[in-house]
């Protein structure tokens, strides 16, 4: 059948419509299903290594300074106080009598200073009691004499390794004394005392026995000691010997 051209013409134009419309609606549908693509997990961005990967070192306190240890200073150098004591006995000697016995004891303590190592200075107190008798050979006379004393001597020590004393020193005595006079002649008996001062001397010389520790700053031990002390009096000397024994800080 024929158609106007008019309605041909609207016809085919409808139809391309049509086609159009059907092959967009189709290529919706294609982009619609189509899978999407796959896109593989990308990892995280790496962190960047430290500038430096040298070893870090910590310094928590000051830096220390080193010092040289300097000379250890002489054990027992330092000046310083010391003191002892003693107890002793022994016989005693006078001069100008034909001597026939006697003998003393006593106490004494000591008190000064030790300068260093060696040198020391102190006064040392003595009291004494003791006796002795003597005879006259041209007359035949005796007597006998007891007395008591009290030293005080200055004394100049000598510390010999650490061990051995040596002190020399004058001395002021003074002495209270009682004498009992038989005459040979007469057969009588007499008494008379003198008391008075009269200068002396004496030497010392000790063995310290104890521990020597160079942290203390001071020496101590047992004093086994032997000293000679002349009194010179009433145009005699006097001597006692004694032997100590006692104690020294020093």
């Amino acid at each position: 059948m024929d158609l106007p051209s008019s309605l041909r013409t609207h016809v085919a134009t409808a139809l391309v419509v049509g086609l159009v419309l059907v092959s967009s609606a189709h290529a919706q549908v294609i982009v619609a299903d189509a899978p999407s693509a796959v896109v593989p997990n990308k990892p995280p961005d790496e962190v960047a290594p430290p500038a430096s990967t040298s070893p870090q070192v910590v310094v928590t306190g000051a830096p220390q300074v080193g010092v040289m240890p300097g000379p250890m200073p002489e054990p027992y150098a330092r000046t310083r106080f010391r003191f002892g004591m003693s107890a002793f006995g022994g016989p005693t000697r006078v001069t100008g009598q034909d001597y026939q016995g006697g003998g003393f004891g006593g106490v004494s303590f000591r008190l000064g200073a030790q300068i260093n190592r060696t040198w020391g200075v102190y006064y040392q107190g003595q009291l004494s009691l003791g006796g002795y008798a003597y005879a006259d050979p041209s007359t035949g006379d005796a007597a006998g004499v007891v007395f008591a004393s009290w030293f005080n001597t200055v004394l100049a020590s000598a510390i010999l390794i650490d061990r051995i004393e040596l002190a020399f020193g004058p001395s002021f005595d003074s002495i209270a004394s009682l004498t009992f006079h038989v005459d040979a002649g007469s057969g009588s008996t007499d008494a008379y005392s003198l008391e008075g001062s009269a200068p002396g001397a004496h030497f010392r010389v000790a063995g310290i026995l104890g521990s020597l520790n160079p942290v203390r700053d001071r020496r101590a031990g047992f004093s086994l000691s032997f000293e000679v002390h002349p009194t010179f009096i009433d145009r005699h000397l006097i001597f006692t010997l004694a032997l100590g024994l006692g104690m020294d800080w020093y």
